[in-house]
């Protein structure tokens, strides 16, 4: 099943198409009615050619275009306008040969079609457009076929100077102007994609209340670092971290005191810890945190620092709410951990917390007898 996000830029695409093809349509209309008045303002200077009507026809079929092109599908609207442009293009040159406009209505033609197909028809489109060519150049250059005036009384002609600009140098600025529209705002689209991939990705990747990452980030990036200490001096401490009687905070002070315990917490380890470390949040009151260094660093210093941090008292409704912690660690050497697996690791660590855990505990009940 597609993503929602992914649907929704596809949607969004079909309609930037669909609005830049309805624009391209009224301002090849409006430079169609210029091209008809030049079309039948050469025919008394060089006569009635096919080209000519080709241009009328096509001139009349763009103004109706424009007028219903919004009861029109975009698939219909964009064949028309290929089907147009290729007609101009394949009549001109075989009337006009290189003097007329062919070869800028092909290109003209070849840009709309990359637009709506994939690149293999784009291919096949444009070879039969060489193939085309050859063959009219061929037949101009065997004399099969010639011009009906000459160059000079061309490139002198009010009318046939009026049906270059307006027949072909404007739609080729205007589809020109289109496609850089079109860039532009496929440009944006892609950025607008990777940022909801990103929030996406940061939703499946941090917990959601304090921002730490998830425990599948942590086994990931410990799997990591356990491969890569195999093949070389490298130190792995695994801390965990958990709050003591974190249960009596909720109970005394609310869930809203819970989590902004929870969110101290957080912010503390972050302050604390390196930013090559990796802190995350397993759940609860309950988090780990992964140090992987190829130098041997004063663990139990770092230890000392982390509950320094967090032995705090935070003001909560002028209250203070005591926080205390209990932490547990767990170490990889590449000697005496060989085969030591990520899980078992978390187990070390988890059950290193529990045996401080429990040694705090009788500290208290003897300072309490």
């Amino acid at each position: 099943m597609p993503h929602k996000s992914l649907s929704t830029s596809v949607t969004k695409w079909q309609l930037i198409l669909d609005k830049a093809m309805d624009r391209l349509i009224v301002l090849l209309a409006i430079c169609a009615i210029p091209a008809i008045i030049s079309s039948l303002a050469r025919i008394p200077e060089m006569g009635f050619q096919s080209s000519m009507f080709i241009h009328i026809v096509v001139g009349i079929l763009l103004i109706i275009i424009s007028v219903f092109h919004k009861i029109l599908t975009f698939k219909v609207k964009t064949n028309v306008i290929l089907a147009i442009s290729v007609a101009i293009s394949v009549i001109g040159l075989w009337d006009w040969g290189l003097v007329g406009n062919g070869f800028v209505w092909m290109l003209l033609s070849a840009g709309l079609f990359a637009l709506v197909y994939d690149s293999k028809k784009v291919l096949l489109f444009n070879s039969l457009f060489i193939i085309y060519s050859i063959i009219i150049a061929a037949l101009y250059i065997y004399g099969i076929l010639t011009i009906p005036v000459t160059h000079i009384n061309y490139s002198q002609s009010f009318s046939a100077w009026s049906t270059a600009i307006f027949g072909a140098a404007m739609p080729l600025i205007i589809v020109s102007y289109t496609i850089t529209a079109l860039v532009n705002k496929a440009g944006l689209l892609i950025i607008a994609l990777e940022e909801q991939k990103l929030k996406a990705t940061q939703l499946a990747e941090r917990d959601p209340l304090t921002g730490l990452y998830n425990l599948r980030v942590l086994k990931n990036r410990l799997e990591h670092a356990l491969k890569l200490a195999r093949r070389q001096p490298m130190q792995i401490y695994l801390l965990n971290i958990d709050l003591d009687n974190f249960k009596r905070i909720n109970d005394n002070y609310g869930h809203c005191a819970g989590d902004i315990a929870l969110q101290f917490v957080a912010s503390s380890l972050l302050k604390v810890t390196r930013d090559s470390d990796t802190v995350c949040r397993v759940g609860g009151d309950e988090f780990l945190v992964l140090i992987d260094t190829a130098l041997e660093i004063p663990i139990l210093e770092v230890i000392n620092r982390i509950r320094n941090g967090l032995e705090a008292n935070i003001p909560y409704e002028e209250r203070a709410i005591k926080i205390q912690a209990s932490i547990g660690y767990a170490e990889y050497h590449r000697i005496k951990n060989e085969n030591v697996t990520s899980d078992r690791l978390i187990r070390m660590a988890d059950e290193a917390m529990y045996k401080e855990k429990a040694i705090r505990k009788k500290s208290e009940s003897r300072k309490v007898k």
